[in-house]
């Protein structure tokens, strides 16, 4: 019933603080998110991160990776654009069955806004989150197979040799402070790209790290694109250039190298 809903049937209300509040679109863009491939349209949803609200949407988070988090940065700044991003994260909590409802409408409506422009969608789940959707909502990407969905991921288990994901679902796994070198070099010899932040600007990233091709990953925000088996430099943002960075912590200074890396080389 709610798939042939109308976008006023699919209005989602969510508690939050003794008030009630409406929430907006699910899908929205953002500076980066458009800087996308020419035959790509971009859009992401975009979930306050961490426990914030009282729910947990990033289940492997590190104590650095929190304090770096880029969920402020930008129109993240701003009181509305924060409160907006939690209004849809407890959408997701206290209202499920209508989230993915509106979700799938949202999609729809954007596939054929994008079809009539001759370009195709992609879509980032998680844009500051780290939900399992080929978990928790499969049916998503049966529904839409030409829409190409991708995200970031610090769960291990979601890059594992068993792990099966949708053929459309393309995933960057995102290096922390307790990720090892050894475990990076595995999924880059498996064709799984790594995502890692380095303390400086974006036009001067590495161009090698562990002996493997760094990509600037600043250029665009479509990580499917992107060739398999490289690493993608990220230069630091937001809260993050305040953090310490060096070979073994989540801000990678581009100069050091792991000491632990080079002692498996001896």
């Amino acid at each position: 019933m709610l798939h042939n809903a109308t976008k006023k049937q699919l209005e989602i209300n969510v508690e939050f603080q003794g008030k009630t509040h409406k929430v907006g679109n699910l899908l929205s863009d953002n500076e980066k998110l458009k800087l996308s491939g020419q035959d790509y349209i971009v859009y992401g949803v975009q979930l306050a991160p961490g426990d914030i609200a009282g729910h947990e949407v990033c289940p492997s988070r590190t104590p650095e990776c929190s304090s770096s988090c880029i969920f402020t940065s930008g129109r993240g700044r701003f009181t509305s654009t924060q409160l907006g991003r939690i209004k849809r994260k407890l959408a997701w909590f206290q209202q499920r069955t209508l989230f993915k409802a509106r979700l799938i409408w949202e999609v729809r409506s954007k596939l054929q806004s994008a079809t009539k422009k001759g370009l195709r969608l992609a879509i980032r789940l998680n844009v500051f989150s780290d939900i399992v959707w080929e978990k928790v909502f499969p049916e998503l990407f049966d529904m839409f197979p030409t829409v190409q969905f991708y995200d970031y991921t610090k769960i291990q288990a979601r890059v594992a040799p068993n792990w099966k994901l949708p053929a459309n679902y393309h995933l960057t796994f995102s290096r922390s402070e307790n990720t090892t070198d050894e475990f990076i070099v595995d999924l880059i010899h498996r064709g799984i790209n790594v995502a890692i932040p380095f303390n400086c600007k974006k036009d001067e990233l590495p161009k090698t790290h562990l002996g493997y091709k760094v990509i600037n990953g600043d250029k665009h925000d479509s990580r499917f694109m992107d060739p398999a088996g490289v690493i993608v430099g990220l230069s630091v943002k937001g809260d993050g250039k305040k953090q310490p960075s060096n070979a073994n912590s989540f801000i990678v200074n581009p100069n050091a190298t792991s000491k632990r890396f080079l002692l498996n080389l001896v």
